[in-house]
Formats: C-alpha cells, structure tokens, sequence
C-alpha cells in the first residue's frame, strides 16, 4: 500500500493560488475577466503560451518585428490563437 505524502493537501492549495495568481496577470494584459480565463485555459501551458502571445503582442517593437517573432511560434501559439479567437467571437 503506498504511504500517503503529507505534501500533497498544501502543494494542491499552492497550486490553486498560483493559478489564480497568475490569471490575474493575464487578465492585466487583456480585457478578458479572470473567470473566462480559467474557462477557455484551464491548462498552465496554455496560460503560459497566453503570456507569451501577449508579449509579443504588447512588446514596444514594430509591427514587422512583432510578425517575425509570431511567424517563428506559429506552430506553438497557432493551436491558442484559435481558442482566443473563439473566446472573442
């Protein structure tokens, strides 16, 4: 029988709180409220790809540069683009 880890009640109320935490930063960088958030990103991959496409996004470099670096993640932040755009729509 495995022994029960005495860590797992306060690393699952670490996590929970970082999530929170952390929509609440990309919901800073958007208009979309943290509780859509959660729905439509429920995974933190998906946050952090979020994050990443927000960055590129609201970064201070021109338009060129901003599709060169959307151009080299397509592949990664293609799948999150469509579930922003069906958030949008």
């Amino acid at each position: 029988m495995a022994k029960k880890n005495k860590y797992t009640a306060a690393a699952k109320k670490a996590q929970v709180q970082t999530d929170e935490e952390y929509a609440g930063i990309i919901s800073s960088l958007t208009k979309i409220p943290d509780n859509d958030l959660e729905k439509f990103f429920p995974e933190r991959a998906d946050k952090d790809k979020l994050k990443e496409l927000l960055t590129i996004v609201n970064s201070g470099t021109s338009y060129n540069e901003k599709i060169t670096k959307l151009k080299e993640n397509g592949e990664k932040l293609g799948i999150l683009a469509i579930k922003l755009l069906k958030l949008l729509a």
